[in-house]
């Protein structure tokens, strides 16, 4: 069979496998597998997200993703073998604690999040009424 860009061959027990690659391991420039190369690189544009492991048939599982960036992935039966990405979280509204364990999380009330796991309270104007008008003479003596 003919293997596509998007595929990759596996080896196991004398067989040979075409195998869709994970979603994480497309080229966004030109929909290849960077997985299909021993550089894990795209030939132009922006290089794929995370870092993958080849296991022993060939299957390549993602094992960190960065920052900004939630992994989803089999081990946390977020995903199938084919769905493995790093799913980046809203810059404007979410937040990600650990990207290898957590999924990211909506800003709270109250705080500024920037998709990592940097979070930021946001400046209050405080207007208190304490039934306390100060006339001139409080104010001279």
């Amino acid at each position: 069979s003919v293997l596509s860009a998007r595929q990759r061959v596996i080896e196991g027990q004398g067989v040979r496998t075409c195998v869709e690659c994970p979603r994480g391991g497309v080229c966004v420039s030109d929909g290849t597998c960077a997985l299909r190369h021993h550089a894990q690189l795209c030939d132009t544009g922006p290089q794929i997200t995370g870092t993958w492991r080849r296991e022993g048939y060939g299957l390549f599982v993602l094992e960190s993703c960065p920052e900004g960036t939630a992994r989803k992935d089999m081990r946390r039966g977020k995903a199938h073998h084919n769905e493995q990405y790093c799913h980046p979280c809203d810059s404007r509204s979410e937040y990600v604690l650990d990207p290898d364990r957590d999924d990211c999380q909506r800003c709270p009330p109250g705080l500024v999040c920037n998709g990592t796991s940097k979070v930021y309270v946001v400046p209050m104007e405080v207007n208190l009424d304490l039934g306390f008008r100060p006339t001139l003479s409080d104010v001279v003596s």
